[in-house]
């Protein structure tokens, strides 16, 4: 096949590494065709040249929009209603679903659009065109009205977008509690607050939660684009895109005046653009890509892990280049030598990294100072206690403790034993709205929201099992392209998405390992790299579904479906207890 490449022959070779799902590489072929008609032909030549003008009859005839082999009636051709799968149907523009009649039916030709014709899979067409629009329209709904209701936030950064819109300066870093971060949000909120009159303060909040609010839609939109990108089933798409957009803690980050929501879209928006960048190699993707580096690394301090995620892949590609593909030794070294430069140029003075060098000797000061180190096994106490121990905090996951109390406690003392686990507060505010009981106004310790967050902690074992076991798999991926170079830009790609994910990842161990405060450990400083990890849940999540009995890839799904349910409740329930605090009020 590589020689018939190299010599024109066929136009194009698609390629798969690993097993992809059902029929990956011709959804994938089929995901690039323009012509009218497509045939697919298997290599043994079922379909002799002569038979094709008779086989493409039905379809030019406009009588049919797919034509249909029968091997086990030993019948040449057939067309829909006359032959097969009678009962299930499909959208005919959606090229994806046919791909899959052709293993299960033996579909020869089809039509790329035109009115529903026949396959055997449920999951496809209009029923995931629907779903998806449902999952979409309830995911922002909630984001616009958790916005309207809220009046809280995480951290202070009201005051600092005042200080800017009212006073016409920027605070210096110890005269307000986030005048340490960086001033994009900011910037954009005290700009958009100048422009209108005067507003009481409440008023402020809800505009800068609306700015927020906006970023949050603007990262659904990134994450159903990239999901879209990803040679998975639509089954596992949709799956993966409900988990994301419905996830509790991301709505958090799209209804609060902070800067969360925009690092959060920065960084998404430089993974997808790094993602086809690292694909095809083209510039326009690279140019993007370096716009949303330079964004992200303005936006929050950990929006510069993925600028280093960028350079490691970049220095890995200069120093071991793929034996083929679009991005060789030199062509790297260019891209490479244009971001440092780009970067270099921008992010230190507009991000105020130099100022905080020159004046505290450090460009990463931030509101506190760090905790001594932990020891090994020895358990010694700081601040309101995290991390007590390097074994206790980072090798352990106390469920059973988080099923008995479900909501962490915020005090010095009388906290529960999860609290000093990283992974026991990573995993019950991935799930749960209510489980860090944070901000103040946020908090309930009623019946119905301790035992579904119960609930929840148990339904997210799957998926958060799913997501792990494919994280590792991009690390093993990435690893393999490393030492042996394996052709292709798939592997590349993988090692993009398991770098920047990887990064994430330590830097909120390193953080809660230098604070050792338990607040520390915040799931959000992990969600700017969503992306990456939406695509390790979607490649896991399809390869299991292909690997499985039906009947245990019909319990994952509904365990997907029912932990999505459950999130939505708990947002509602947020959202109930916010309007019932503003009616005590009034």
């Amino acid at each position: 096949m590589e020689h018939f490449r190299g010599t024109g022959k066929p136009d194009y070779l698609e390629r798969h590494l690993v097993k992809r799902g059902e029929c990956a590489v011709i959804r994938s072929r089929i995901g690039r065709a323009t012509g009218d008609v497509i045939m697919i032909q298997d290599a043994d030549l079922e379909d002799a040249p002569a038979d094709l003008p008779a086989l493409m009859k039905p379809i030019v005839d406009g009588k049919a929009n797919a034509v249909f082999g029968s091997r086990p009636k030993a019948v040449r051709t057939a067309t829909w209603p006359h032959h097969t799968n009678k009962e299930s149907r499909l959208k005919g523009d959606d090229l994806k679903e046919v791909a899959f009649a052709y293993d299960v039916g033996g579909t020869r030709g089809f039509r790329p659009a035109g009115e529903p014709a026949v396959t055997a899979w449920r999951w496809g067409g209009r029923f995931t065109v629907r779903a998806t629009a449902m999952v979409w329209a309830l995911a922002v709904g909630l984001r616009v009205l958790l916005a309207f209701v809220n009046g809280s936030a995480n951290d202070d950064h009201i005051s600092v977008i005042q200080v800017i819109a009212y006073e016409y300066r920027i605070p210096a870093d110890g005269e307000l509690w986030e005048a340490f971060q960086p001033k994009l949000y900011h910037l954009s909120v005290a700009l958009t607050l100048r422009a209108l009159p005067v507003l009481p303060t409440w008023a402020q909040v809800r505009v800068a939660q609306a700015i927020s609010c906006t970023a949050g839609v603007a990262t659904l939109i990134l994450v159903l684009a990239f999901l879209r990108t990803l040679e998975v089933s639509d089954r596992t798409r949709l799956a993966t895109f409900a988990l994301v957009a419905l996830n509790p803690k991301m709505i958090a980050t799209s209804v609060q005046a902070t800067n969360d929501a925009f690092v959060i879209l920065c960084v998404s928006a430089t993974i997808f653009f790094g993602y086809r960048f690292y694909g095809d190699g083209s510039v326009r993707s690279f140019l993007w890509m370096t716009v949303g580096a330079v964004f992200a690394g303005i936006a929050k301090g950990n929006g510069l892990v993925v600028s280093i995620a960028i350079v490691c892949v970049l220095a890995a590609l200069v120093l071991r280049p793929p034996r083929d593909g679009v991005l060789g030794r030199r062509r790297t070294l260019g891209f490479a030598i244009m971001f440092l430069v780009t970067f270099s140029a921008t992010v230190p003075v507009l991000g105020e990294y130099w100022s905080k060098y020159e004046q505290q000797g450090t460009p990463f000061a931030v509101n506190q100072a760090p905790a001594p180190p932990p020891q090994l096994a020895t358990k010694s106490y700081v601040r309101r206690p995290g991390v007590t121990s390097v074994l206790d905090g980072f090798f352990t996951l106390k469920l059973i403790d988080m099923l008995r109390e479900p909501i962490v406690t915020i005090g010095v003392e009388g906290y529960p034993p999860y609290r000093t686990s990283v992974w026991s507060l990573l995993y019950g505010e991935t799930h749960s709205v209510h489980f860090d009981a944070w901000p103040p106004g946020w908090e309930s310790r009623t019946t119905p929201v301790q035992w579904l967050a119960r609930m929840i902690l148990l339904l997210g074992l799957i998926p958060t099992g799913v997501l792990v076991m494919g994280f590792f798999r991009q690390l093993w991926a990435a690893a393999r392209w490393v030492t042996t170079r394996v052709s292709g830009a798939l592997p590349i790609q993988r090692l993009y998405l398991a770098v920047t994910a990887t990064g994430y990842v330590a830097f909120v161990l390193l953080y809660s390992y230098r604070m050792r405060d338990f607040s520390a450990t915040k799931i959000i400083f992990v969600y700017p790299a969503m992306l990456a990890f939406a695509a390790c849940t979607a490649f896991e999540l399809d390869r299991v579904a292909s690997a499985v009995q039906p009947s245990v890839r019909r319990l994952v799904f509904a365990n997907c479906a029912a932990l999505c349910c459950a999130y939505v409740i708990d947002v509602l329930l947020l959202i109930e207890q916010l309007i019932v605090q503003h009616l005590q009020r009034s």
